[in-house]
């Protein structure tokens, strides 16, 4: 799955420098740009097409509500952050439809729960202009046929004799189709775990050294995955980045 493009929109650049920070550990995000007033917003949306836009109220020239409505106006689809440096926020910008709203200073929990919810809206939407098209589900081929499995259904996928096994708590799927391959259409919650694994961090209860990897067991599954040794202090970062 390529990676939601990220404008931030603020004149506090050392703000902006620590969005960029928590930013860069994600897989399923990319900055594209950064402004520092209105004028220079509208040109970098325009020719750089983001899915997300992280904004501050006080941004100058964007002349509060009336400019985040020309934006939402222009660029429907577009997943709009509002932060504010103070405590407050205007009554008429609920009345526009809006990802989320941070009050200053934020935190990296909040942040990523701000993030989390422009990606489960970006994935329930059949997102167009952009060309790409998201439905929350992985598509295989099997059997002539096409499956669609819901990412939540997903416990772990298993790479065995050149076949790729989807294993979730209802039935098993058989695909040719590699795990590089798989691992590009899935959401942020899953994580290859070993050349030979792709997890679902949503699953996951306990991991356990075995040898010279580490088993993963799953909430209400017997089967069990593996992490490799040079994975096991990445799974452990993004575990605690996706749980906040």
């Amino acid at each position: 799955m390529k990676p939601f493009g990220i404008i931030i929109a603020d004149h506090d650049k050392p703000c902006m420098d620590h969005f960029q920070q928590m930013i860069d550990p994600l897989r399923h995000f990319h900055l594209l740009d950064v402004a520092e007033h209105a004028r220079d917003l509208w040109k970098k949306i325009q020719l750089q097409n983001p899915e997300i836009l992280i904004m501050n109220l006080s941004l100058p020239g964007i002349r509060g509500v009336s400019g985040i409505e020309k934006v939402k106006q222009f660029h429907p689809y577009l997943q709009i952050i509002l932060m504010t440096d103070d405590d407050t926020f205007p009554g008429e910008v609920f009345d526009i439809s809006l990802t989320d709203y941070m009050k200053k200073p934020v935190i990296q929990s909040r942040f990523y729960d701000s993030l989390k919810k422009a990606f489960y809206s970006l994935n329930s939407t059949h997102h167009l202009s952009g060309g790409r098209v998201i439905s929350g589900k992985l598509e295989i081929r099997m059997n002539h046929s096409l499956l669609f499995i819901p990412f939540h259904e997903i416990v772990f996928i298993e790479r065995l004799n050149r076949k790729s096994f989807i294993y979730t708590f209802q039935h098993t799927y058989e695909t040719y189709e590699s795990l590089h391959s798989l691992m590009e259409r899935l959401g942020y919650q899953f994580f290859q775990s070993h050349r030979s694994y792709i997890v679902n961090l949503e699953h996951i209860y306990k991991i356990e050294p075995d040898g010279q990897t580490y088993l993963v067991h799953f909430r209400n599954y017997k089967k069990s995955a593996f992490i490799s040794k040079n994975n096991i202090q990445k799974i452990k970062h993004v575990l605690s980045d996706l749980q906040g």
